[in-house]
């Protein structure tokens, strides 16, 4: 399942790396919810799924303006892996949902 709470790590556009929280809500194919970072929560417009691939659209507010967002990837086993691409460049996405138990691998 999709929905839930995922702590993630922003990289790009070289302000970054940030961490911050998605929420993520489930209804039918569509997706709703919000991004949390530095204490601001905003919510994305648009969402949806097929399967493990995720796309979500919105925008960053900026200290003037916004700067609009399409992100497209995946969610596996509750791991995110998505890129946002915007007018300004493109933002790595990655994180991990809460509550999923930590991996068994063994590090190398």
């Amino acid at each position: 399942m999709i929905a839930g709470v995922y702590d993630i790590k922003i990289t790009g556009l070289g302000f970054f790396p940030k961490t911050g929280v998605i929420s993520i809500r489930c209804v039918d194919q569509q997706l709703s919810g919000s991004f949390a970072m530095n204490k601001k929560e905003v919510p994305f417009n648009y969402g949806t799924f097929l399967g493990e691939n995720v796309e979500l659209e919105g925008e960053i507010p900026l200290p003037v303006g916004s700067l609009p967002y399409v992100g497209k990837g995946t969610i596996i086993n509750g791991v995110m892996n998505m890129s946002f691409e915007t007018e300004k460049g493109r933002l790595i996405v990655t994180g991990k949902k809460r509550g999923m138990p930590e991996s068994t691998e063994t590090k190398k």
